[in-house]
């Protein structure tokens, strides 16, 4: 039950909250000079690093380390609050059935109003007991400091969040770790680390439901953050010398990185990477002349890329990501994934921390970490671009770039069947046989219950193996994004790679045409990062829509509408859990294995708004990182419960076709700025969209219950749980009201976005409410020669996932600025067809 927080508040308020608590933490400091060093006598922590971690290290370093922006009092009381959030609890015989009941009032406290002591009886009876088993108890016997979550998620922070951001979490730490801080924040006069467990948990719940965004917010910060590590991150802790999670076992998860047959297979397919490797000039090569530089290899960069090498031009592709082959996606758990091929680690997030924006910053961008969805663009949204944007003539020739496109990448269904899965990938391989996991085959289940028609998701595969880990790179090659695309480019030895070089501006001459561009250049090993210039005729830019306004920017263009009407497609989930059996079998939704997003639900109904904007309801995939950052807190007992029920849960989602807003935007940096500071993204929903996630949520809702859920609820903090009994329509009608009445509230709702678009829009009107700073053929309003080539040119977001259509623009747009530039139709070495 979550305290009472007007009692404290005001009082929060009054001392101005954070700039209060610096303050106050000053005084204490000058009053009490040996206070930093005071032991901890709360929860156990581990010693605490005496130098900078990286962010995903598994080892902390033997003689310690440190964080260097908190001082070890903070981070004491960090630990302190992360182990309140992951208890370790007291499993012994004498305790479990203390544990049980309170697991029972903790159910009681967290169900709909609607529910009978029935209900509740069904739900906990779908909860495992630390009794159950040796390895349960172990999970619920762990605390988040037995696996050094604080020191990691303050290494996370130190790499991932500004400044500002990180200062006032660290005033916030200090008033908590005194006892004025105990006061204000309602524990008595004692420090927070003093306090009863369930002083702690009762302020943490006050935080979490807070009338005070600040306060949803830290909490958010550091839920999210300190259960994604705790689950996700690997540890030297494991049995026979593994580097995995302890919490694995538990969970039932097993990694790719357990299939023995994975090493041998990605060392074949990472071969293919030769040409592109050769293509990587050596650190300190002599600097080129090119025919055109692209800043950027993902869907936009590495197709325009791969059509100009193949029009017979040469061309630089310079990437501030690395470059990894199959060998090295082998390696990787799900958070080295993240850590190495994600933008900021898989931390971005927007302003106000609500909505956490996955990226892809590597050679190939998001097409080498997506779940291979690869939709053509609606035909509705295309006329609007025609009505509004003036781009009828200008896409006369995207619908053959689009049949080009998908030829290419080999797109359709044959790799989203439905077979029985087999375990060993290799024997899969050999076999082609193919599964939509469990979690899909509900969202069918329950579309077709509802009369709803389900669609096959279209891939962007060949030879796919169902091994379920597309956003952690295909260690089989299987995925056919521009990494591959590539590799033949370089077989042609027009092109040139430069990983790990970041592009502060591109360079104009007098009249203000590009010239080339100034970059920063590391080499893998992190050392010192050279300067780098190069020329070119034409420079694209193609670094997405967080990215691209940045680098516009730095090169001062200035256009108006540069960085503005940034669209997410933001997404909110429904989760469900199953019984322990189901058709005599035991549940297993497998949201770990299989095709990684297989199933989506198509029908009339989807256009809410009668303008072409609704939801679309999806399953994805869920490993161990994303469940812990995803999966509401409303007790620490309840919350490792419901964690638990990970091989009988599945997750619905419904992506979002959000509307325009010139106030959502990227901050633009300094002109001629070679420094580069962590990404400012403003966004906000619109009241529009706002409308359309809360019909989302309830139609997922109703998804979920038509597939038999045991136990439902949409991912908020506020929301209570629907416990599905069969026989309760008018019950299940009143929790629809009441998720309707719930709506979309930052840093309450959970909230994620994979797509990001239209940051640069393109446009044939230069000013008026749908001016963009991009003209038909890709061509930047404010600079001759410059081009834009990514999703940020997409005049609107589109509903569906991006991909496709962005690499069918990009073809377009790169094969009519090769036929500028005076290349032949079609080159010696050139990609046929492409």
């Amino acid at each position: 039950m979550a305290m009472e927080v007007e009692a404290w508040q005001p009082v929060l308020v009054g001392v101005g909250l954070f700039g209060g608590a610096v303050f106050a933490v000053k005084l204490l400091q000058a009053a009490d000079p040996q206070r930093k060093n005071a032991a901890l006598p709360g929860p156990k922590v581990r010693p605490l690093p005496r130098r900078p971690l990286r962010f995903w290290e598994d080892k902390l370093p033997k003689d310690g380390g440190q964080a260097p922006w908190l001082g070890a009092a903070e981070l004491e009381t960090l630990s302190a609050v992360l182990d309140t959030l992951l208890p370790a609890f007291d499993v012994s015989p004498k305790q479990l059935k203390r544990l049980e009941e309170q697991l029972r009032r903790d159910l009681e406290a967290t169900l709909h109003s609607s529910s009978g002591d029935s209900d509740a009886a069904l739900a906990l009876a779908s909860m495992p007991s630390p009794g159950d088993s040796a390895e349960l108890a172990k999970f619920f016997a762990r605390a988040a400091s037995d696996v050094d979550v604080a020191p990691r998620a303050a290494a996370a922070l130190a790499a991932q969040r500004p400044w500002a951001d990180r200062a006032q979490l660290r005033a916030v730490l200090a008033l908590l770790g005194t006892r004025v801080g105990g006061l204000i924040f309602g524990l008595g006069l004692q420090r927070f680390q003093d306090a009863s467990f369930g002083q702690r948990q009762r302020l943490l719940q006050g935080w979490a439901h807070s009338v005070l965004p600040q306060l949803r917010q830290l909490f958010q910060g550091l839920k999210k953050l300190g259960c994604a590590l705790f689950l996700g991150l690997p540890h030297p802790y494991g049995e026979a010398g593994q580097v995995r999670n302890p919490s694995w076992k538990a969970l039932q998860y097993e990694p790719r990185t357990d299939d023995g047959a994975v090493p041998r297979i990605a060392a074949a397919n990472a071969r293919r990477s030769d040409a592109l490797h050769a293509a990587t000039p050596a650190l300190d090569a002599a600097a080129e002349n090119f025919d055109v530089i692209v800043v950027g290899s993902g869907g936009g960069g590495g197709t325009a890329a791969s059509v100009l090498a193949a029009r017979g031009l040469r061309v630089a592709v310079l990437e501030k990501g690395g470059h990894f082959t199959e060998e090295d996606f082998a390696a990787w758990t799900e958070a080295q994934a993240y850590e190495h091929a994600y933008e900021n680690a898989a931390l971005l997030a927007n302003k106000d921390a609500s909505i956490t924006v996955l990226a892809g910053a590597c050679v190939g961008g998001g097409t080498t970490i997506n779940w291979c969805a690869s939709f053509r663009p609606p035909p509705h949204v295309l006329k609007e671009w025609a009505r509004d944007f003036g781009l009828g003539d200008g896409l006369a020739g995207l619908e053959a770039s689009l049949d080009a496109v998908c030829a290419k990448l080999g797109v359709g269904t044959r790799f989203t069947h439905r077979h029985e899965h087999l375990s060993d990938c290799a024997a899969a391989q050999q076999s082609q046989a193919h599964v939509v996991n469990a979690a899909n085959d509900f969202l069918v289940e329950g579309a077709h219950a509802l009369g709803m028609p389900c669609r096959a998701v279209p891939r962007n595969v060949k030879g796919c193996v169902d091994c379920g880990s597309c956003s952690h790179g295909c260690v089989y090659g299987a995925k056919q994004g521009t990494l591959v695309l590539l590799r033949e480019a370089a077989e042609t030895g027009r092109l040139a790679l430069y990983p790990r070089t970041t592009v502060d501006y591109v360079t104009r001459n007098a009249a203000g045409a590009a010239t080339g561009v100034h970059a920063l250049r590391e080499d893998d090993g992190g050392g010192d990062a050279v300067p780098l210039r190069l020329r070119a005729r034409a420079v694209i830019v193609s670094a997405g829509s967080v990215n691209t306004p940045k680098v516009l920017g730095r090169s001062g263009l200035r256009h108006p509408v540069i960085g503005r009407h940034l669209t997410l497609h933001p997404v909110t989930c429904v989760t469900g859990s199953f019984d322990r059996e189901r058709n005599g079998k035991p549940t297993n939704t497998a949201m770990d294995r299989g095709v990684s997003m297989g199933t989506c639900v198509r029908e009339e109904n989807i256009d809410f708004d009668g303008q072409g904007y609704g939801v679309v309801p999806e399953t994805p995939p869920v490993h161990p990182f994303i469940l812990g950052l995803g999966v509401p807190w409303k007790t620490a007992l309840l919350f490792k419960s419901a964690l638990l029920t990970y091989r009988r849960s599945s997750v619905f989602v419904g992506i979002c076709r959000d509307h325009s807003s010139a106030a959502n935007r990227i901050a633009l940096p300094p002109r001629h700025s070679t420094a580069q500071p962590l990404t400012e993204m403003h966004y906000n929903l619109t009241r529009e969209d706002e409308h359309l996630m809360v019909e989302g949520v309830k139609l997922n809702v109703r998804l979920m219950h038509a597939a038999g859920a045991r136990v439902i609820f949409p991912t908020s903090q506020e929301a209570k749980w629907f416990v599905n009994t069969g026989d309760n329509d008018d019950r299940f009608e009143e929790y629809i009201g009441y998720a309707e009445k719930l709506g979309m509230v930052p840093n309450s709702t959970l909230m994620f976005s994979a797509h990001q678009m239209s940051s640069c829009r393109m446009s044939a009107h230069g000013g008026g409410r749908f001016a963009g700073p991009v003209k038909p053929n890709g061509e930047c309003r404010e600079a001759a020669n410059l081009y834009v080539m990514d999703g940020s040119i997409l005049p609107t977001s589109l509903g569906i996932n991006p991909m496709i259509t962005i690499m069918g623009l990009s073809h377009m747009l790169a094969h009519q600025l090769a036929t500028k530039l005076g290349a032949p139709a079609k080159a010696a070495g050139g990609a046929s067809g492409w």
